[in-house]
């Protein structure tokens, strides 16, 4: 596809990189396991991290969210939009697992459970991964950091200790 031909598609330069974001998203989460999770609170959330940590620790992915990082002073707001659409992707992928299962939890719980499995989980992972970790080993690390993500926000729920939901 030529350039021409290519913009003609797309008015600006945001709203292109916005539909490759979106592809993008949209792969991973194909990539995914769909499969309903079972078990406790915690099995729930090791279940559902895991799957979601093998579909976005990978080169396409991580090379997607250097390729938006690169891009924070030329196109602040395009980059917001990424990591918005990104990490509420990773975020629902979490949610819908917990309120597909046996015994779904209330939506909002849900949501609040999937933003912090993400950020406390996961987002360090990322991080190490911009700067050049063997995804490999991050996929392995993955393994135990999930599971004690999963402990711990399991955990707080059982003892009612989770920050306001907002």
């Amino acid at each position: 596809m030529g350039k021409t031909t290519l913009y003609s598609r797309y008015a600006t330069k945001e709203a292109l990189f916005e539909a490759v974001v979106r592809e993008c998203v949209d792969t991973f989460l194909q990539d995914m396991n769909k499969e309903h999770v079972r078990g406790t609170l915690e099995e729930k959330l090791v279940q559902a991290g895991t799957a979601l940590a093998r579909a976005t620790l990978t080169p396409y992915v991580i090379s997607i969210m250097r390729i938006t990082l690169a891009e924070t002073d030329r196109f602040p707001e395009i980059a917001k939009e990424a990591f918005r659409l990104g990490f509420g992707a990773c975020v629902q992928s979490i949610a819908d697992a917990l309120l597909t299962a046996e015994e779904p939890l209330e939506a909002e719980l849900a949501l609040h459970l999937g933003r912090r499995f993400v950020e406390l989980a996961l987002h360090p992972l990322y991080f190490h991964a911009f700067f050049g970790d063997d995804l490999g080993l991050l996929n392995k690390r993955s393994a135990k950091d999930v599971a004690q993500v999963a402990r711990m926000l399991a955990g707080d729920v059982d003892q009612s200790n989770l920050d306001d939901p907002a």
